[in-house]
């Protein structure tokens, strides 16, 4: 995104609100504005990943430190580098994974975001995806669909299922159950799939040399 904005500053382009052409903007801006959204995507899930996950506890099955002390769990925590738990039962809360699972399903809806954008300009003919020699279209009328960008929007949508997995996830009952296990067994490594596919697959499209932007000549404007 960020290469795609440098060398596509004075490229412009018709803006649109509504669906209907607006102001002059550029390519370079848009893609800049793209760049600007996950870098605060990223900075929010480092955030948590040091505040939030970076902790470790030792404070037993229920939290009363019936076995070791708090000075333990401490010095323990000092030597992994990492910093205690403070106020664990016999788990981490799960609203801290409830705030993991909506920081990466609000970069995924960013993402189906952006891949909408890019499947509108595939279809007014603005952009090109580059196909490999002997690509067959998924389309029975032999022509080339966007389908890796619809396909991004489907597991998008999925992610935002698991939000509400997480959500209830919360609702523990005292110092531990078991009501959020099993749940968390299936939704937590396939989120962190979709995860990786649907950042790949982005690249893999952004790439230069497979992404050609049809520019209009400035006269056109």
């Amino acid at each position: 995104l960020a290469k795609h904005s440098g060398y596509r500053q004075f490229s412009l382009c018709v803006g649109k609100t509504h669906g209907q052409p607006a102001e002059l903007t550029s390519w370079g801006l848009r893609f800049a504005q793209w760049h600007a959204c996950f870098q605060d995507h990223f900075s929010y899930l480092k955030l948590i990943g040091i505040t939030d996950f970076r902790r470790m506890k030792a404070s037993g099955p229920v939290g009363s430190y019936i076995a070791v002390s708090g000075q333990f769990e401490e010095r323990l925590a000092s030597k992994l580098h990492v910093d205690s738990y403070i106020g664990s039962t016999q788990i981490m809360r799960r609203e801290d994974i409830f705030a993991l699972v909506s920081g990466i399903v609000n970069m995924l809806s960013s993402c189906e975001r952006l891949a909408r954008s890019l499947h509108i300009w595939y279809s007014e003919g603005s952009m090109t995806i580059q196909r490999d020699p002997g690509y067959v279209g998924s389309s029975s009328m032999q022509k080339s669909n966007p389908f890796e960008l619809e396909r991004i929007c489907s597991l998008a949508r999925l992610s935002r299922g698991y939000l509400a997995v997480a959500a209830e996830n919360i609702v523990i009952a005292e110092e531990r159950d078991l009501t959020h296990s099993a749940g968390e067994r299936i939704y937590l490594p396939d989120l962190f799939h979709i995860t990786s596919f649907i950042l790949r697959e982005l690249m893999n499209i952004l790439h230069r040399s497979n992404f050609i932007i049809h520019e209009k000549p400035k006269s056109s404007y």
